[in-house]
């Protein structure tokens, strides 16, 4: 007994139909305690509270003996400090904390109790704090604790609490009662009747739920199938990427559903399919913009249903040129065969490009021809032509002996004249840039649209940008 205050606990060996009255005694006169006690009919245990003096020598063992007609038992016992090392301590051997399903039990904590100073009890646990719902089992309650003896119990628990009505333990087990939740992007895509497009399952945790998670489909097209198979999968940050192939598909709208099935959760995720037999063709308003570094401008970008197609089509710009940015104001586009579909391009210029078309010089069924070379060669054929005429002019003796020039002379002036027509050239060849993007130069560049549905892309218009 820990302090001044013990327990008695009387069991019978079967419950009585009617009450059954004991008569109690105790060997030292420093404890006292009740005279006689009735365990009450249907009952086979009662516990009986007394005290011990301050008379009483904590270094002798006591008796407490409980008499019915000519039986008797005995129990004995000693005194310990309440500040003494006696009693009786606790605790789990599953540290971490498991996450289970809802309908779904805990592994086994392994509650471990042991004996303090010789001391011996019998334990009731009990749990508090347990959910809505849940319930903790023990393998043996009450535990029997001998003195000196250690005693091992299955616990499936959230915290427990071991008490012999003078010594308390209390030991916390978490668990989280985890789920999973299930979402498709994007929520609806545009397909031809054989055709394929794809989708992204979120397959998401709750309260770090980590068990496998059965896959299946409903709803899809006739020759379609589920891209799931029997792999289980795992919940988790990742999305998991599929895809959904149409084979002679009846054009429509579908409406399928993704289940995910992990032991006794069920959560379901759905989207649509748009099974099209048609295309789409589109336009671009303006066509041209000269936009400065630093500014932007919006463009009406029309997309219309051909052969009644319907569906989601998806707008990109194709490999823009550096420097220019392409934002959708709506993307996808839904088309459908009653009305045009619009969304608002906004085309940046955040740096100055460089150049991507060539100069043209000449009519326009001439191929185009950079500057440079043109204006080479027609320095080329200048020259020549000058060189042939001074060479003509040269061999006419007459000429020479009344201007009084001298062949050596005609070609010197022959020479220089090529060498000035060739620097200027080269000058003038160097003044129409456009292809590294100079600061006083003008840049054209060309940014084009396409739309996609499905496997099924359409070039919707080219923008010409002029930067400043």
């Amino acid at each position: 007994v820990i302090g001044t205050t013990g327990k008695l606990r009387i069991i019978l060996t079967y419950a009585s139909a009617s009450g059954t009255t004991l008569q109690l005694s105790a060997s030292d006169p420093n404890i006292v305690i009740p005279a006689s006690v009735t365990i009450p009919a249907g009952t086979v245990s009662q516990d009986i509270t007394f005290q011990i003096g301050s008379g009483f020598n904590s270094s002798h063992v006591f008796s407490l003996t409980a008499t019915l007609g000519t039986e008797s038992h005995t129990a004995f016992g000693t005194q310990g400090a309440a500040s003494s090392q006696v009693g009786f301590v606790a605790l789990l051997q599953l540290t971490a904390v498991p996450v289970i399903a809802a309908g779904q039990s805990t592994p086994d904590y392994g509650l471990s109790v042991g004996s303090i100073g010789g001391y011996s009890t019998q334990l009731v646990p009990t749990c508090q704090g347990l959910p809505s719902g849940a319930a903790c089992q023990f393998g043996q309650n009450p535990i029997v604790l001998p003195a000196g003896g250690i005693v091992a119990d299955t616990l499936v628990v959230s915290t427990v609490n071991l008490s012999d009505g003078v010594v308390t333990q209390t030991l916390s087990a978490a668990f989280n009662i985890g789920d999973f939740s299930m979402s498709i992007s994007p929520s609806s895509q545009t397909v031809g009747s054989t055709d394929f497009t794809s989708y992204t399952l979120n397959l998401q945790s709750i309260d770090s739920y980590g068990q496998a998670v059965q896959l299946t489909c409903s709803g899809l097209p006739s020759g379609s199938a589920c891209p799931f198979g029997n792999v289980p999968y795992f919940p988790g940050s990742q999305g998991i990427a599929f895809q959904i192939h149409t084979q002679n598909a009846t054009p429509g709208t579908y409406n399928f559903t993704i289940t995910g099935t992990s032991g006794t959760l069920v959560h379901t995720a759905s989207a649509q399919l748009i099974v099209s037999s048609g295309s789409f063709s589109g336009s671009i308003s303006p066509t041209s913009a000269t936009i400065s570094v630093g500014g932007s401008q919006n463009f009406n970008v029309q997309l219309n249903s051909l052969s009644n197609f319907q569906g989601q089509v998806s707008l990109s710009c194709v490999s823009p040129p550096s420097g220019i940015s392409c934002k959708f104001g709506s993307n996808p586009v839904s088309v459908s065969p009653n009305a045009a579909s619009t969304s608002t391009l906004t085309l940046s210029v955040v740096a100055k490009p460089a150049s991507t078309l060539p100069f043209r010089v000449g009519p326009p069924w001439m191929p185009p021809f950079s500057m440079r070379i043109l204006q080479t060669t027609r320095t080329l054929l200048v020259s020549l032509a000058l060189a042939l005429f001074l060479a003509i002019i040269s061999r006419q003796r007459g000429m020479r002996v009344n201007l009084g020039i001298r062949p050596v002379a005609l070609w010197t002036v022959s020479i220089l004249l090529l060498v000035a027509v060739g620097i200027a050239a080269c000058g003038s060849g160097s003044t129409p840039g456009g292809g590294g993007g100079g600061s006083n130069n003008p840049v054209t560049v060309q940014v084009t649209v396409q739309g996609t549905a499905g496997s099924t892309t359409v070039s919707i218009g080219t923008v010409t940008i002029t930067v400043p």
